[in-house]
């Protein structure tokens, strides 16, 4: 009974917290809409965790949570442990090689990052999960919201289906609001695109350097997204400078990236880009999974990507198939992968009155969609990880195939 009445007070108090941040902003959410979809996103996060350890025997969302109460533990026994965890050199003392010890400091940081503030918070949830929720989607929801303020900055008239793009999808909240990194990964894509935009309108440094700090966070939880998303920064920025199309700017430079990203291995051992996908992938494999997609095992050469690249997009841009899907999570994705082709069709169709040539966020949604679909299709072999990693490409490119068509 405590935990109830723990966990509506705190949602209430987040409510309130989120209003006070948001009712003098340009662009901002009512009461009603705040109330909506923060508690869309509490709701998932709770169905999140009981789905996990009544079907997934916890997975690791529960043992994030765990690890904030070890974590609590520490607060209250040995506070000055607690803050000394986060010396960023013990890493690299721990291990031999450059390499090794950044290895471990982005696992490090990923785990601080979720568990420590979880362990504060911890001192009021008495160690509930659910309560935790609560508290953990208050700190992320700032991530979506981030988004929706950028696509709303350029698209004022469709404000109100951009909120139920961005919050209320049912499979994309459920990713993003369970206690995983998925929902820090929102924060720091929605803190690169909102500030890197803001920073092309202003030119104040400040932007630019809240935009570097969202890049660090992708660095620390999936640097994959960075080198997929580096291009598209660099394409929007050209785009804007020398008024050109974006679609032209956008196609010019991935198409550049993509020739240098091959090329390097026609150059030498030690600059092959390839070899990072092949290592990325070497690392899954080495996991085990109850269900695993046909993938082959890739070699760093072009030759080698190009016989996988048919593998790649059928394993995230068409699977799970309907018949394949096994449970309520395949379901979802199968559902997820109906809807993204169904709205690019119906966009393509309606080419001749859609904002396709003219608007830069579009085309990077488009472009660092699409070309993070290809990095895990090449990379992952399980059906489970797929969907979530996809999930906040997914979102982008649904937002972009709704956002770039005229409805009048």
């Amino acid at each position: 009974m405590l935990a109830v009445i723990a966990f509506l007070f705190f949602f209430v108090f987040s409510l309130f917290f989120i209003y006070s941040r948001l009712r003098r902003r340009k662009i901002t959410l009512s009461p009603f809409e705040i109330t909506v979809v923060f508690g869309f996103k509490v709701f998932m996060g709770c169905l999140y965790g009981y789905l996990f350890q009544r079907f997934y025997g916890g997975d690791d969302t529960w043992m994030l949570h765990y690890g904030s109460i070890q974590e609590y533990r520490k607060l209250m026994g040995q506070p000055l442990q607690f803050f000394a965890d986060l010396d960023l050199t013990a890493s690299f003392k721990r291990n031999e090689g450059f390499a090794a010890g950044w290895y471990f400091l982005l696992s490090d940081l990923e785990y601080w990052i979720i568990t420590k503030p979880l362990a504060i918070f911890n001192i009021l949830s008495r160690g509930n999960y659910y309560v935790n929720i609560v508290f953990f989607n208050l700190l992320t929801f700032w991530g979506q919201y981030l988004v929706f303020k950028v696509f709303a900055a350029r698209f004022p008239q469709r404000r109100r289906l951009l909120v139920f793009l961005v919050f209320l999808i049912p499979p994309i909240s459920f990713w993003l609001s369970g206690i995983r990194p998925d929902a820090w990964i929102m924060v720091s894509i929605g803190v690169v695109l909102y500030y890197f935009h803001a920073w092309l309108s202003s030119k104040k440094i400040m932007h630019l350097l809240v935009c570097a700090v969202g890049m660090i966070g992708l660095v620390i939880f999936r640097s994959p997204m960075l080198l997929v998303l580096a291009p598209g920064l660099l394409a929007w920025l050209i785009a804007e400078k020398m008024r050109k199309p974006a679609w032209v700017v956008f196609a010019s430079v991935y198409g550049i990236a993509l020739i240098a990203f091959f090329g390097s291995s026609y150059i030498s051992p030690n600059t092959n880009m390839l070899t990072y996908v092949v290592h990325r992938q070497q690392e899954f494999f080495r996991l085990k999974g109850n269900t695993v997609y046909e993938l082959n095992r890739l070699e760093p050469t072009a030759a080698s990507f190009f016989k996988t690249l048919p593998q790649a997009i059928g394993n995230t841009f068409l699977r799970p198939l309907p018949w394949e899907a096994k449970g309520l999570l395949q379901w979802m994705a199968a559902l997820e992968t109906f809807i993204v082709w169904l709205l690019l069709l119906t966009s393509i169709l309606r080419k001749k009155s859609a904002y396709w040539k003219s608007s830069s966020i579009i085309w990077l949604s488009i472009f660092f969609g699409v070309g993070l679909y290809l990095f895990i299709g090449f990379t992952v072999p399980f059906p489970g990880a797929i969907a979530r990693y996809k999930v906040i490409p997914e979102l982008l490119l649904i937002i972009a195939f709704v956002m770039g068509r005229r409805t009048y």
